[in-house]
Parts: structure tokens; sequence; C-alpha cells
């Protein structure tokens, strides 16, 4: 993932909006339960979502033999 010495940067959205990238690619993977986004801005992976398709709650990823691409 990309360091964290950008959080203190205004000027970069990382809170869901359009962003300061100029390509966005969204690679997704799912497991029973949930599903993985894997967020890649400009060539870099930015960060890693585990959406819950239910109520369920994850306390941790799963592993990666159970994750089907």
């Amino acid at each position: 993932m990309r360091p964290v010495t950008r959080v203190d940067d205004d000027s970069r959205d990382d809170t869901g909006g359009r962003g300061d990238f100029a390509k966005r690619v969204l690679l997704d993977a799912t497991v029973d339960g949930c599903i993985l986004l894997l967020f890649i801005d400009d060539d870099s992976p930015s960060y890693l979502e585990l959406a819950p398709a239910d109520e369920e709650i994850f306390a941790e990823f799963p592993p990666p033999e159970r994750i089907l691409f």
C-alpha cells in the first residue's frame, strides 16, 4: 500500500470522493458472506476493503485459500 505520509495532505481526497488520482482500477473477489475490494489508484494499491454481504461481523480478513477471484 502507499506510505502513510499522505495522511496530512489536504489536497488528497480519501473519503470516497473522486480523489486526486488519474486512474482507478477496482478488483473484487468473493468469500462466503463477504466481498473483498482492492482499490488501485494510479497503478498503486491504495486500500483493501472487506464488505459483508449481510449483518455478519468479521474480526479479520479470511485466509487466502478461501478467496475466489
